[in-house]
């Protein structure tokens, strides 16, 4: 399963892309949820809300780059074994986790700036597939079970999932 490996760890990177590249400047402020001044009830206006979804992604940066480098270990290591199988799971759920974050921080922005509804809708669903198939591929794994189709179905959706927050202007959710 050398092949699952390899592509496991290669779609890990991916999701953390999700969380946008580069490194972190060190700045671990997370934006304010506050009321907004958008025309929908609720609703930030569209600048307020891409720099706000923008500093939930950097303020992640610091534990996806981590994960990425527990990823980075396993590179190439076969899955036959059980100890490897173990170490892959527990990245995935650590994936897992930070996938929940970036989905909790993202709906607490409350609701999408005026004609951001289809978008933002489309960005949010894709944040809670991923968490779907996350889970399911860290279950996967927990059982010694082959998550390479899983896995595939993962690639895509961060792949989709990445050109839809492009769409929204965010400058670092989504930058690979």
């Amino acid at each position: 399963m050398t092949r699952t490996a390899i592509l496991l760890l290669a779609v890990l990177a991916l999701g953390l892309a999700a969380c946008g590249g580069g490194d972190d400047d060190g700045g671990d402020a997370t934006p304010g949820t506050g009321g907004g001044t958008g025309s929908s009830a609720g609703a930030l206006p569209k600048d307020e809300f891409i720099e706000r979804g923008d500093q939930i992604c950097k303020d992640l940066q610091k534990k996806a780059q981590a994960l990425g480098r527990e990823a980075q270990a396993l590179a190439g290591v076969p899955l036959d074994d059980p100890e490897t199988t173990k170490a892959a799971a527990k990245i995935w759920h650590k994936q897992v986790d930070l996938v929940q974050e970036l989905k909790t921080k993202f709906d607490a922005l409350g609701p999408p700036p005026d004609g951001e509804e289809t978008t933002v809708g489309d960005f949010r669903s894709d944040i809670a597939q991923a968490l779907t198939l996350g889970k399911q591929i860290a279950a996967a794994l927990d059982k010694g079970d082959d998550p390479t189709v899983l896995v595939g179905d993962y690639t895509e959706l961060i792949d989709a999932s990445n050109a839809t927050a492009g769409l929204i202007g965010f400058k670092v959710c989504g930058q690979v």
